[in-house]
């Protein structure tokens, strides 16, 4: 299984903590297709399924349309490929590869972003490490209040 944290070069005044307090861990196969994505940290957040979603719709695609701009000269995929991915039923690393690309994204790891930062396959560099450290310093005082 593949751990999926990439960073970039825009991220590397930003710790560690702070993008992966941002980025959902979800561990995801090389190949093959897995039946429910593991939940890493102590925070529920959207999987992918709902950002693929969110952005196919924004572009007004069907599933069939989207499925048809994710073939490569090697590689086919139809519409229950979206669809199961969609519904969060199974994925592999490929399949979110291919998907992001066809959506636009820089990264797979933008359709990892909870739905409560939708946009952020938008933002900047900057931006992203600019709400990555806010969300640092929230977690970091969050660990230190007292429960009430």
């Amino acid at each position: 299984m593949v751990h999926i944290a990439h960073h970039t070069e825009e991220d590397t005044a930003v710790s560690r903590g702070a993008v992966d307090a941002v980025y959902r861990k979800v561990l995801v196969r090389e190949t093959g297709a897995i039946s429910k994505p593991e939940e890493k940290g102590p925070h529920f957040m959207a999987i992918p399924g709902d950002n693929v979603r969110r952005l196919r719709l924004e572009k007004g695609w069907s599933m069939r349309e989207l499925a048809e701009r994710c073939v490569t000269e090697s590689r086919t995929m139809d519409h229950t490929t979206i669809m199961r991915l969609e519904k969060n039923k199974g994925f592999t690393l490929d399949t979110l590869s291919r998907v992001a690309k066809a959506l636009g994204l820089a990264s797979h790891e933008d359709l990892l972003v909870p739905a409560e930062l939708a946009g952020w396959e938008k933002l900047s560099g900057e931006d992203r490490a600019q709400v990555a450290r806010m969300v640092e310093a929230l977690a970091i005082a969050s660990e230190h209040r007292t429960p009430a």
